[in-house]
């Protein structure tokens, strides 16, 4: 399969090295001459300097026989000239834009076909459903959820006070009585695969899989209860992702397109007082004007006095979603500082996400990862329809449905030799949801939630969805 990509930026760059890793063939368009060659250096893949507006770049690239053509330059007018230029001389029959304003992201454009985009994919949409998806569920983390299974997995840091450290995890099961597993531990930049007689250390990074609620006790028991989240400070309100979460917590909408299958989002329990900070004086009077049950601050939120003045130390949650990511991370690290039960941090870097969670950050979203994941689930379309990369990309949770023809049909999970590092942890079969055990026997149909290294995608394709019976 090939991929051409136009803009070599943060996204271009994670977005290339992530299909490079899977033995793609990947060519890159980046206008800046500097960029094109530190992307040369960096990446194993043709790299072509110039505009990706420019039909001779485009020729000169490949595209006349790419599968995709995705253009991720920080400018929505080159994109979309990007993908009608190819749309108009070539036949990819997969062109995806990254598109930010979410004018343009209106219902036109984000049907099929206009300009000839296929897909269009808004950062600042996705990464406001991930946040409101974590507050909904008490931001007690980051929440990974699943298509058709009604399990979840959510990270946690194991902290200092922990009940679990240096317990082996066989013997969590006597004190926590619901189904759950933890799927994964991260600890010092590697991952392991844990078994029984894995033992928890004080600063790993766990994930559990388990449903919503049985969560919630899980986390209860390693010593991190679910709140209520009723008096709420949003800080940087005015930008397009802090005005999305507002809407979401007021109104019980989501704006946009592919919020969800309605449309809309369940409204939340309980009437939510909410506080937001913005510096921008017009914004902040835009703010006020048109969220009246809420309170609009014009105010710094690195003015020393303002917690004291707002009294926002009785806060139940802190959400920092500025452009600037170190005043978020700063900013959230504070409210923990001064009794703030649950805090939230928009960053860019995924790697500065890693960092904000073992800092004791509940939850830190990162623009760029979320960017990214959602253009991968388009690419990996088909029996693929769901994904989440960890770890800067090394580990993917990919969410599988078995095809027709797969060779695991009729076995038990025991007999599947998965690639190394690779584990199952999810499995639906007519609408019911389990973690699997050895005996569990697999259907065409059956719904599967994998986790493995990135560059194993291909192998565990092959075992669950052969390419030749994907649409």
């Amino acid at each position: 399969m090939k991929t051409v990509i136009v803009g070599g930026g943060a996204v271009g760059f994670q977005l290339a090295q992530q299909l490079i890793r899977e033995n793609q063939d990947v060519v890159l368009i980046e206008s800046e001459p500097e960029q094109a060659r530190i992307l040369s250096n960096r990446l194993d893949c043709m790299v072509v300097n110039g505009p990706g507006n420019n039909l001779e770049i485009l020729r000169e690239a490949g595209t006349a026989d790419a599968d995709y053509f995705v253009a991720v330059t920080t400018s929505d007018e080159i994109n979309m000239i990007s993908c009608a230029l190819v749309s108009s001389e070539f036949t990819v029959p997969n062109k995806i834009a990254r598109v930010r304003n979410i004018e343009y992201s209106g219902t036109r454009l984000a049907g099929a076909g206009f300009l000839g985009i296929d897909h269009v994919v808004n950062p600042e949409i996705e990464t406001a459903r991930e946040i409101v998806t974590s507050i909904d569920q008490g931001a007690l983390s980051d929440v990974m959820s699943f298509e058709k299974s009604n399990l979840q997995m959510q990270s946690l840091t194991v902290a200092a006070h922990s009940p679990i450290i240096n317990k082996y995890l066989h013997e969590l099961g006597r004190f926590i009585d619901v189904p759950f597993l933890i799927a994964l531990i991260v600890r010092d930049n590697s991952y392991i695969i844990p078994s029984g007689e894995s033992r928890i250390q004080e600063g790993d990074q766990i994930y559990v899989v388990a449903t919503a609620e049985n969560n919630e006790t899980v986390f209860e028991h390693l010593g991190k209860a679910k709140t209520a989240l009723n008096k709420v400070v949003l800080v940087g309100g005015g930008g397009k992702i802090g005005q999305l979460i507002a809407e979401h917590m007021l109104e019980g909408t989501f704006h946009g397109y592919g919020a969800t299958k309605k449309g809309k989002r369940k409204k939340r329990k309980g009437q939510v007082n909410l506080k937001i900070v913005e510096r921008d004086y017009q914004k902040c009077k835009d703010l006020a004007n048109r969220f009246r049950s809420a309170t609009a601050i014009h105010a710094d939120i690195t003015d020393e006095s303002l917690f004291q003045e707002e009294q926002f130390a009785s806060s139940d949650l802190v959400v920092a979603v500025t452009d600037n990511q170190e005043l978020n991370i700063v900013t959230a690290l504070y409210a923990r500082s001064v009794g703030i039960q649950r805090t939230v941090a928009l960053v860019n870097n995924t790697g500065y996400a890693e960092i904000s969670t073992k800092l004791g950050i509940d939850v830190a979203i990162s623009l760029k990862k979320a960017m990214v994941d959602a253009i991968l689930k388009i690419i990996r379309k088909g029996s693929v329809h769901g994904l989440h990369s960890l770890s800067g990309g090394q580990i993917e949770v990919l969410e599988f449905i078995i095809t027709p023809n797969a060779p695991v049909l009729g076995k038990e999970l025991r007999h599947v030799k998965l690639p190394p590092g690779s584990l199952i942890v999810s499995f639906t079969h007519s609408g019911t949801t389990s973690i699997p055990d050895g005996q569990t026997t697999l259907n065409a149909g059956d719904d599967l939630v994998v986790i493995s290294r990135q560059e194993h995608f291909g192998r565990i394709e092959a075992i669950f969805a052969p390419q030749d019976t994907k649409a």
